[in-house]
């Protein structure tokens, strides 16, 4: 399953605070999460293939590319930790402790924002399809005002 979001920046995830009024640990980031979560089940829903859930016993190789100019200094780590989050959050993902292999990566450009996330069971992807990814990302045209594909 590949999900686009176009015209969108992912937010690195920050460490959760402390609340000095109730004495909680809260995650300011929780925001960032349901808006990504609600864009990423959009894309899942709007897929030719139909929405798909992956099971909580099934194993997954996520590869996920950022495409902007924004993320010069950002820490990849925590921006996929965003993604992972609104993948639980959109119920595409059970958990992400199902998560056995990933890819990222971060792509340079000037052009427009893009976010694309591949989704697929642990045995089924092979380095042909990484490289097709990267190939889609570097030649990407926006789809016309439409936000996944």
């Amino acid at each position: 399953m590949l999900l686009v979001i176009e015209d969108y920046i992912v937010i690195p995830k920050s460490r959760p605070r402390f609340s000095k009024k109730t004495g909680k640990v809260y995650s300011p980031s929780y925001r960032k999460e349901v808006s990504l979560a609600w864009l990423l089940k959009q894309a899942a829903l709007n897929l030719e293939d139909g929405y798909k859930q992956f099971g909580k016993h099934e194993e997954l190789f996520v590869a996920i590319v950022f495409r902007s100019s924004c993320y010069r200094r950002a820490d990849i780590d925590n921006l996929t930790k965003l993604v992972y989050d609104a993948l639980e959050k959109s119920c595409i993902i059970e958990n992400d402790k199902q998560i056995r292999r990933e890819y990222h990566d971060i792509v340079d450009t000037s052009e427009n924002d893009v976010l694309f996330v591949l989704i697929q069971p642990k045995g089924d992807l092979n380095f042909n399809e990484i490289a097709e990814l990267m190939f889609l990302v570097k030649g990407f045209v926006p789809s016309s005002g439409l936000k996944s594909w």
